[in-house]
């Protein structure tokens, strides 16, 4: 078996090289706490591949920070600051330079990169100086090559802190830990850190500003979950806790419908996957939707649920002049899934916009939640 790396930090495990993963005070068969991969060895098995090496700019680049895709100037989307960092424009980075942090990014502050007396252990200390909603995937380690490893963090980090780095085996361009080489945090190909630097490095990487298919991509309601939780409010979950929800929501829109996959977990039938649809021409994820006719929108569902979500039934009411739902004029879809004979929970219904789902599901659909435009609002 090849050499392994182990890694701990306060609350985080840092990786193994290999298929087996060895941790502290763990079993040494335990697997899948955490990997370390590189971008010329591929991703191991099981552990998802790590982003491609980031642009690099030259120290004293006068690179803008001024956002270059169409749609960015009408989307908030972008984090403050880039941690004081130079932002690149989107095109004219370099073909792998990293994305520049999202405004619901976790942000943190890296300092004093070094290598402890005997030469075996890396500390990096950590600040976090913007609270977000994503934690970091990545350790980016780059060597004044351009050479680049990526160590997989699998745990989330203190607010403060330091990682320590126990090196047990060779980096690829190295033997033993680098002397020379330049830190950051990546999430999602995005930049979620400032860079450090230990010892000498020629260059820097600065982050780049996102395309405009980027930004279509990232912040279309129905791909991406939890972007705002202040917008509106939800009802009450019909079915079991499960795992945690996802909003999905179009804060100026409304919910004109859903998509299903039928399922089934430890002997039950139920609702395998939920989708929710805002548009009309809204591509299809999955082959089975229902849709409101034009001038209605979805103003409440029906539920049936046990341990999951058995079965749905939607309730479409007529969109009002001044945007409100009238539940005097209403339709309703066939139940879709497996309806019990008990009575079920209904969901909304009071006249305001449904803006949303907050779906719970992992392999089926747990729960289910209709996001509601604000009383307030």
């Amino acid at each position: 078996m090849a050499d392994l790396v182990h890694a701990v930090t306060k609350g985080l495990w840092l990786a193994g090289a290999c298929l087996g993963i060895v941790c502290a005070g763990c079993d040494v068969n335990t697997i899948g706490k955490a990997v370390i991969d590189t971008v010329a060895g591929g991703a191991e098995s099981g552990s998802p591949p790590p982003p491609p090496p980031p642009g690099v700019a030259a120290k004293g680049s006068t690179s803008s920070a001024a956002a270059t895709g169409t749609a960015a100037a009408t989307i908030d989307l972008y984090a403050e600051d880039q941690g004081g960092e130079q932002v690149l424009p989107a095109d004219k980075a370099p073909e792998h330079a990293p994305l520049r942090a999202a405004k619901k990014d976790t942000f943190y502050r890296l300092s004093n990169a070094r290598l402890n007396e005997r030469g075996t252990l890396l500390l990096i200390d950590y600040d976090r100086v913007r609270d977000g909603m994503s934690g970091v995937d990545n350790l980016a380690v780059r060597t004044p090559d351009g050479d680049i490893d990526h160590v997989l963090l699998m745990w989330p980090l203190d607010r403060r802190g330091t990682l320590e780095i126990e090196q047990r085996f060779r980096f690829r361009r190295t033997s033993g830990l680098p002397k020379d080489a330049e830190f950051y945090l990546t999430t999602g190909g995005r930049k979620v850190s400032n860079s450090v630097v230990m010892g000498s490095m020629p260059s820097t990487t600065l982050a780049r500003d996102w395309t405009a298919a980027e930004i279509d991509s990232t912040t279309v309601a129905y791909r991406n979950p939890n972007r705002d939780l202040t917008i509106g409010e939800d009802t009450r979950f019909a079915g079991t806790a499960g795992t945690d929800g996802s909003r999905y929501l179009e804060a100026q829109g409304m919910l004109l419908g859903i998509e299903t996959r039928l399922g089934a977990w430890d002997g039950q039938q139920c609702i395998g996957h939920l989708v929710p649809v805002f548009k009309r021409d809204q591509p299809k994820l999955l082959s089975d939707r229902v849709l409101a006719p034009e001038g209605y929108a979805v103003g409440a569902m029906e539920v049936h649920a046990q341990r999951y979500v058995n079965a749905l039934k939607v309730v479409y009411m007529k969109i009002k002049p001044d945007g409100t739902l009238d539940s005097s004029d209403s339709q309703a879809s066939e139940w879709i899934g497996y309806p019990g004979s008990g009575a079920p929970i209904t969901l909304g219904g009071d006249g305001r916009r449904v803006i949303g789902l907050n779906i719970r599901q992992f392999g089926v659909v747990d729960g289910v939640a209709l996001i509601m435009q604000k009383k307030s609002s």
